[in-house]
């Protein structure tokens, strides 16, 4: 499933939280939070310590996501966690995912 199928699927299955944040995706706000988030856990997350691009990559995504989700009361006050995990995920995954990448890829480990 491409990026654009998972949006549409989760746009069906909106909740409030989906909504909220879907309407503000583009602020100044939200964005920038969402990047020093990203960043930040990315800094704190020595690639060294995974063996596999895989698991890097999944543990940045999921502690970014986490971290960004609970930063907002309007996202983290959620009877549908699925819902809201899955659009931040894919918004953080489409932003950020080659350079989350990248960091792994180009680790220099003694």
């Amino acid at each position: 499933m491409n990026l654009q199928e998972s949006i549409k699927k989760i746009l069906n299955e909106m909740n409030k939280e989906v909504l909220w944040l879907r309407r503000r995706l583009n602020s100044p706000e939200i964005t920038e939070d969402m990047y020093v988030t990203v960043h930040k856990t990315i800094d704190s997350t020595d690639p060294c310590d995974y063996k596999t691009s895989d698991d890097y990559f999944d543990e940045v995504m999921e502690v970014s996501l986490t971290k960004f989700v609970n930063h907002w009361e309007e996202l983290y006050d959620t009877e549908d966690f699925l819902s809201i995990d899955d659009f931040v995920y894919e918004i953080i995954y489409d932003k950020y995912g080659d350079k989350i990448r990248k960091v792994y890829e180009s680790k220099i480990c003694d």
